[in-house]
C-alpha cells in the first residue's frame, strides 16, 4: 500500500498518528467560509497563515487538527455554524471583526 502524502507533510510528521491512521480521502462537494473574494489565503491552515498570531495549543492532537481546514458538508451546516459563532460575540466590535 502506498504511503499517503499530504500538502503539509513536513509539519504533520512531527506528531504521532497525524492525521489518524483511519483517515480516508474523499472527493466530494463541500463548503468553506472565505472572504468576499476568495484567495489562496482562504485555504491556508491557521497554523501557517501569515495573518494570524501563532496559536497556543497543549495537545499534539489539537496541533495536528489545526493543520486541517474546516469544511462543511452542505451550505446549511456552514450557515448554522457561522451563526452559532457570530451569536456568541457579545460586543458589536467582536461581531464586526468576526465577519471579516
Amino acid at each position: 500500500m502506498l504511503e499517503k502524502q499530504f500538502k503539509y507533510q513536513q509539519y504533520l510528521s512531527k506528531y504521532k498518528n497525524c492525521p489518524e491512521n483511519d483517515f480516508i480521502e474523499r472527493a466530494m462537494l463541500c463548503f468553506r467560509w472565505t472572504q468576499d473574494f476568495p484567495t489562496d489565503k482562504d485555504f491556508i491552515p491557521i497554523n501557517l497563515h501569515p495573518d494570524f498570531a501563532p496559536r497556543r495549543l497543549d495537545s499534539s492532537d489539537e496541533i495536528c487538527k489545526s493543520y486541517g481546514l474546516s469544511m462543511f458538508k452542505d451550505l446549511e451546516s456552514a450557515r448554522k455554524r457561522y451563526l452559532e459563532i457570530y451569536d456568541k460575540c457579545s460586543k458589536p466590535t467582536a461581531k464586526e471583526r468576526f465577519k471579516r
